[in-house]
């Protein structure tokens, strides 16, 4: 399950799917799930996320870029020195 929820931990955006992927793949998914309903448009571009280091992922950043949203988003240091996933360089 991927959750996108607000600052006071209210769900926002939740997408199923199954546990043995690799978290990244939901994430443009659960984040254009979003739709907070207001008296005019409702609103589909949140201003930030905060998101785990496991989401430190160039195709999330890039995404995130795209749409204009701001990434709170620490350095995965499990990925650092291992050519496969940020070409060893952190």
């Amino acid at each position: 399950m991927h959750a996108a929820v607000t600052s006071e931990d209210l769900p926002i955006s939740i997408v199923i799917g199954s546990g043995a992927e690799y978290d990244p793949y939901r994430f443009e998914e659960t984040i254009g799930a979003i739709k907070i309903r207001t008296g005019y448009r409702p609103i589909t571009r949140p201003e930030e996320i905060v998101a785990d280091s496991i989401y430190d992922d160039a195709q999330v950043r890039e995404y995130l870029h795209s749409r204009r949203i701001k990434a709170s988003i620490p350095e995965n240091q499990i990925a650092c020195g291992h050519p496969t996933l940020k070409d060893g360089v952190c």
